[in-house]
């Protein structure tokens, strides 16, 4: 995908955000995570449910709350400007971990493919609507011990 200077600076601040809102969620920084998302967010589930920005801080935080561990990647499939929105479709692919009774760990396989409009608000990109095209949780399988061991790489995203 070639881009032109100004799409290709918009592309590298989007993948900015990314990292930013991967390092949040992993830590568990719920309103670091958020930030991302605009307050005015539209969020259309796999399910074809809509939800809004509330409803996703409070679906993230009961995430959080069950997920020991998780690492992800991302690759982006398609990448478009349009009157002053920034749209990227995703293939997101990696890896959960739940945890009961301390030390046994159940691993989730995610992946996710998704359709995300970027809207300019508050001097920053954010996050307005989300379309989610497809996605699939399955098990990858049960650990025990003091902490789980993810996968070294997220699954391919092919």
């Amino acid at each position: 995908m070639t881009l032109d200077p100004t799409t290709n600076a918009i592309d590298t601040e989007l993948s900015r955000l990314h990292e930013i809102a991967r390092r949040c969620y992993i830590a568990k920084d719920i309103p670091g995570y958020m930030a991302a998302f605009s307050k005015n967010l539209s969020y259309r589930q796999a399910n074809g449910r809509v939800i809004d920005y509330e409803t996703l801080y409070q679906d993230v935080a009961a995430q959080l709350r069950s997920v020991t561990a998780a690492q992800w990647s991302y690759s982006r499939e398609a990448f478009s400007l349009d009157q002053g929105n920034a749209t990227e479709t995703l293939l997101q692919t990696g890896y959960v971990a739940t945890t009961a009774f301390g030390f046994v760990h159940r691993i989730w396989l995610l992946r996710r493919r998704g359709r995300y409009t970027y809207v300019w608000e508050d001097s920053s990109w954010k996050i307005g609507a989300v379309e989610v095209l497809d996605e699939s949780l399955s098990s990858s399988g049960m650990q025990f011990g003091l902490n789980a061991k993810l996968p070294s790489q997220p699954a391919s995203a092919a």
